[in-house]
């Protein structure tokens, strides 16, 4: 089964909430005059807060987005394209590595502060329900497959979001 993401149809024609996207590590929000200017002007400011600004990423979280405040005006969910024998949206061993360490920095520079037993749980049953958690994957622990967390540190520490936004 391969993972879906709802499409923009036509991204020369502006949605009717505009083009804007919230950053969701830096709770930023970022507007433009077009589709394109959108994807340059988020994946300067990801690459500025030393954040994931793969093409890919920023190109589907927009359309995640977008068709979230305005799902009628996508279609969809289609299919991501294939990178390498790949879905894009799977996280490459490399990718999952730095976004552990770049995670677990963010939280030591945070205090290293734990959430607490709420956040957990309610960060644990979201991933559940979401299209991208695989539960049976590493060994029944779970893998998210957008960030490739196994969910339990990014539960744990009080500085971690959601890729997609959903915490």
């Amino acid at each position: 089964m391969s993972t879906q993401v709802p499409r923009i149809p036509d991204t020369t024609v502006p949605p009717p909430s505009k083009w804007w996207v919230l950053d969701p590590d830096t709770n930023y929000q970022i507007g433009s005059n077009s589709y394109r200017n959108l994807k340059v002007q988020w994946a300067a400011h990801r690459k500025g807060n030393d954040l994931n600004h793969e093409p890919q990423w920023i190109e589907d979280t927009i359309h995640a987005q977008i068709c979230a405040r305005d799902p009628e005006y996508c279609t969809g969910p289609v299919p991501f394209k294939q990178t390498n024998g790949q879905p894009s949206g799977d996280p490459t061993l490399l990718s999952m590595g730095l976004g552990f360490t770049k995670e677990t920095l963010k939280w030591i520079r945070g205090g290293a502060r734990l959430a607490t037993k709420e956040q957990i749980e309610y960060r644990k049953s979201v991933c559940e329900e979401c299209p991208y958690w695989e539960p049976n994957a590493r060994l029944g622990m779970g893998k998210c497959k957008k960030c490739g967390c196994a969910g339990r540190a990014k539960w744990l520490y009080n500085t971690s979001k959601c890729p997609v936004g959903k915490w």
